[in-house]
């Protein structure tokens, strides 16, 4: 398997909002929320006073009495905002609790802001990325995440329950709003790459989940071993390159391929060419930590487990699932 280096930003951008690389700052990791409407101006006041961490903040807190529908959690303290505009084509940075405010009370569809938070309770800061989606997309996800078993309501949980469960019907739908989802992100960018790209978000359904698949076999190897079973084994190597643009970003040349071998990666039977087609063997440490746990409560013993594996195989092949659950 190789991992290439070169400037693929877009492709990045889309692959981690489809995959789920869980992006963090130093403070730790991003929490995705996906929300249908504004927060309630009711909710937010603004905030003056002395931070947990010693600092003197005009910011602006969400009430604590605040019926939590989905947003924000009630009492925290909100001391940033970075918001994108898909549709309007515009990035703010608020600098002040008037700014942070008028963004948080007017989000459209396709919105996306990044908020960093402080809980006065347990005095630790937390980053959330809110993006604004269709109610039908928010009740199918909901839906899918409300079973209350080992999965949970995570990116990554509610679709490895649907491959648990054979639901290719609901997979499928929820591919092609995550790869309008994916390019929405993009912000600005969104409109030109559909312009330029019309073919990006028919690659990204045709990719079939690769890259969640890839991170799963990956995971499942090094959290619960081959549970006595056939594995797969790849070389890893990353191959580096230099590309050389002019001061208009075309394209110049670039050097000779550098390929440097990595040793090799094991994962579960038949995972092998899902891995060789993303060429990534990288997993984010929310991914690690997420799928790792599921795969905790479901052990090697576990027959969902198995059921879930074939069912992943046959989805990547479009194939008919496996296994289907009758609830």
């Amino acid at each position: 398997m190789l991992r290439g280096s070169g400037v693929k930003i877009v492709a990045f951008l889309l692959w981690a909002s489809l995959c789920g690389t869980g992006e963090a700052r130093a403070q730790g990791e991003v929490t995705e929320l996906e929300i249908v409407k504004a927060l309630n101006p009711s909710s937010l006041s603004p905030f003056k006073g002395v931070l947990p961490d010693g600092r003197f903040r005009f910011a602006v807190k969400v009430d604590p009495d605040h019926a939590n529908d989905g947003n924000l959690p009630p009492g925290v303290i909100v001391t940033f905002a970075h918001f994108i505009s898909a549709d309007k084509g515009r990035i703010i940075r608020t600098e002040g609790p008037a700014q942070i405010i008028e963004l948080l009370t007017h989000l459209s569809e396709g919105d996306v802001i990044s908020v960093v938070t402080v809980d006065p309770a347990s005095k630790k800061q937390k980053e959330y990325k809110l993006k604004v989606v269709s109610r039908e997309r928010a009740e199918l996800v909901a839906a899918l995440g409300a079973s209350g078993d080992v999965f949970g309501s995570s990116l990554w949980g509610v679709r490895m329950r649907m491959f648990s469960k054979g639901q290719f019907g609901a997979l499928n739908e929820l591919l092609k709003q995550d790869a309008r989802v994916g390019i929405g992100e993009l912000g600005p960018l969104a409109p030109l790459v559909r312009e330029f790209m019309p073919g990006l978000e028919k690659q990204l359904i045709e990719a079939r989940y690769a890259g969640l698949l890839s991170m799963y076999g990956i995971t499942r190897l090094s959290v619960l071993g081959d549970c006595g079973e056939p594995t797969d084994t790849l070389n890893n190597a990353t191959i580096s390159w230099t590309e050389y643009r002019n001061g208009l970003g075309q394209f110049q040349g670039s050097t000779t391929p550098v390929k440097t071998p990595k040793g090799t990666i094991e994962v579960p039977y038949g995972f092998a060419p899902i891995l060789e087609k993303t060429n990534d063997s990288d997993v984010s440490r929310q991914a690690a930590n997420t799928i790792g746990a599921i795969l905790i409560d479901l052990g090697c013993e576990s027959d969902t487990r198995r059921m879930m594996e074939r069912n992943m195989l046959a989805f990547w092949w479009r194939k008919s699932p496996v296994f289907v659950s009758k609830d």
